[in-house]
Order: C-alpha cells, then sequence, then structure tokens
C-alpha cells in the first residue's frame, strides 16, 4: 500500500494533490501497512489516556523513514502512546531538496480512529493540526569545506611512501559542496592505485550518512616532497672535480623524480662536473662523470681484442673522457674513426 507520494516545488504549484502523502481513511487498511492486526492493537485497550495531539506544520527528518510520531510534539505524549505511533510507518522520508505532505482531513480521521481502537472517546483529546497539511522536510548537514580539505590531507600524509614532515600540501580545491541527510557521516577515500602522493594528487571522497553513500566529490591538490639534497657551494664549472668544499646539503623541493638528485655528499666527490653551476643549484646524478683522464687530440694506443688475437694500433682522441666511457678515437694508420672505451690515460679499447 502506498502511504506517501513525492513533490518537488513545481508540484506544489501545478497542483498539491498529486504531491501528498495519502493517509487512507480506512484504519484496517493503516494497521495492516504498519505489519499489525486489527485483534493486536484492540488488545492494548487500557491505556494511559491522553489529552491532547498536538501536529507540528513543518517536520524535518532525520531518517530514511517516516514514522506518525515524527508529525507530533513527542513530548507531550505518554510513553506507551510514543512507543505505539513510533512503530507507525507512513514510508520514505523526502529526499534532499524535495518536500512531502500529509493532509489534515485524512490525518484527522486516521487518528480518531487510532484513537477509539485503543478504548478511548476521541472526543475527549483535542487534536491540533495545521489548517491544510503537514509538510515533510529532510534535515541535512553540510560537510565545512576545512573538514574535506583535512581529510585529503590526512590521506595523504597516511598513505605517502615519504615522511609526512618531508611534505608540503597546497591549493587544495574540490568541486561543490558536501550535502548530506542527517545522520552518522563517514567517508572513504578513493585514490588511484598507481598513486604517488607527490605533484598533483586527485582524491575522490565517497560521504556516507547511515552508512549509505550519499555523495561523491572530487579533490585536487599539490603536494610538494621536500629531501635534503647536494648543493653547489660556490659558483662551479664544467669539468670541475668536486670535493668536499665544493657541495652542501640542502633541503629543497624536489618533484616527482626524485632518484635523479644526488642526495649524499660521498656520492659527488670525486666525480667531475659535466656543466656549470650556480651558488646553492642542486646537483643532479645526471650532472656527474668520471673525472677526465683523457683529452681531445691526446695520443692513444688503440686496442683490437678478439678470442685468441690482440692488435694494437696509433690513434688520437677525438673527445674528452674519464675512464669507461665510450669516444671516438681516430686511426691515424688507415684514417678510420672508431668508438672506443677509455681503459686509462693512454689506453683505449675498440668497441666497433
Amino acid at each position: 500500500m502506498k502511504t506517501v507520494t513525492e513533490s518537488d516545488k513545481h508540484n506544489q504549484v501545478s497542483g498539491r494533490s498529486e504531491a501528498r502523502f495519502v493517509i487512507l481513511t480506512h484504519c484496517l487498511i493503516i494497521f495492516l501497512a504498519a505489519g499489525m492486526s486489527l485483534g493486536s492493537w484492540t488488545t492494548c485497550l487500557g491505556m494511559e489516556p491522553m489529552r491532547e495531539l498536538r501536529a507540528r506544520p513543518e517536520v524535518w527528518i532525520e531518517s530514511d523513514r517516516v514514522n506518525i510520531l515524527h508529525l507530533f510534539e513527542g513530548e507531550r505524549l505518554p510513553e506507551e502512546w510514543r512507543s505505539l505511533m513510533a512503530g507507525i510507518d507512513l514510508g520514505e522520508a523526502p529526499i534532499m531538496g524535495r518536500e512531502k505532505f500529509i493532509g489534515s482531513a485524512p490525518l484527522r480521521s486516521y487518528l480518531e480512529k487510532l484513537i477509539a481502537s485503543q478504548g478511548l472517546d476521541p472526543s475527549r483529546v483535542i487534536i491540533d493540526l495545521p489548517p491544510d497539511q503537514v509538510v515533510l522536510k529532510r534535515k541535512t548537514s553540510r560537510i565545512a569545506p576545512g573538514e574535506i580539505e583535512e581529510i585529503y590531507r590526512n590521506h595523504i600524509l597516511n598513505n605517502a611512501p615519504w615522511r609526512p614532515e618531508d611534505l608540503e600540501i597546497s591549493g587544495i580545491t574540490h568541486s561543490g559542496l558536501a550535502e548530506l541527510p542527517a545522520g552518522k557521516v563517514s567517508h572513504v577515500v578513493d585514490a588511484n592505485p598507481r598513486e604517488r602522493y607527490v605533484g598533483n594528487v586527485i582524491l575522490t571522497i565517497h560521504f556516507l550518512a547511515d552508512g549509505g553513500k550519499k555523495r561523491s566529490i572530487r579533490v585536487a591538490g599539490k603536494v610538494q616532497l621536500h629531501r635534503e639534497v647536494v648543493v653547489a657551494a660556490r659558483p662551479l664549472s664544467r669539468n670541475d672535480i668536486l670535493t668536499e668544499l665544493d657541495v652542501q646539503l640542502q633541503r629543497m623541493p624536489v618533484g616527482e623524480n626524485t632518484d635523479r638528485y644526488a642526495t649524499r655528499v660521498e656520492q659527488v666527490v670525486g666525480r667531475r662536473l659535466v656543466r656549470d653551476a650556480e651558488l646553492h643549484q642542486s646537483l643532479m646524478l645526471t650532472d656527474l662523470d668520471s673525472p677526465l683522464i683523457l683529452r681531445k687530440g691526446a695520443p692513444v694506443t688503440i686496442l683490437y681484442e678478439q678470442p685468441g688475437l690482440r692488435i694494437s694500433a696509433k690513434g688520437q682522441a677525438r673527445e674528452d673522457g674519464g675512464a669507461g666511457k665510450a669516444i671516438r678515437v681516430l686511426n691515424t694508420q688507415t684514417n678510420r674513426t672508431v668508438i672506443s672505451e677509455i681503459m686509462d690515460g693512454s689506453t683505449v679499447r675498440a668497441i666497433h
């Protein structure tokens, strides 16, 4: 049996008769809708007398279902009557932003039958109802922007593979307001399974009221990772061989690719700088090379090696390089250029 119909504000103007709770006047049908038989109700005779029923003209509902007790000032009623009326279900509560209505005339008729079924005289009970109808609205709660930002921050700090003190979170934005039906509010946060929690980070927060998901909000922000990295302690030039006096550790933002930075002084000492570096400029591992042991134009011995065969020839380096680096070398006997690996300051090994 349908005891409730829903209407939006447009329907309120076009015809409220289509937007009302329809309370059936036949008492037996109402009892059955509440899951009770007439016999079980009439056994309740002898309940404490009730002097008045005073309905609220506007009722804010906090639960998903509406019962008849919601309509009245329950604190004025005897406990037995409050328990009885709380068990009479009228249907689903209105959704957020809409209203439902209960007509005063059918409500009065139903209440008189309910009172009579309990062995009381309805004429001796004051039934105070609004002139036309009782309006039902869904009570809501709004999640403050600061609370959304706090959820975002906490999720990142608790799930990022970095120390919380190394993270700086800024520029948090989210779409819309989190307005929920009143109830016990909780939340669940979704993130991309491959999220590294650095750079631009997007999360989805699902808000629940009384355990049911009611609203999802997309939240974005910027996460910067700060680490101690090796920086130039003075202006440095290309091909400088670095010493401990040339560098120092400094805390600074490092972005997503943290592995590209030198983070220990011993990683750079004794290495050759392949580009100029300004004061306090961070040093990348790609900025470092082995010390130069062979200069462009220097004479070298080229070794040609195969299983069971070793041949040497005179050559000339066409590039600077450190140990192990592959450079171009001119074979001065054949006037051909070969790619060779630097073995030491005067020897290279032909690669191809």
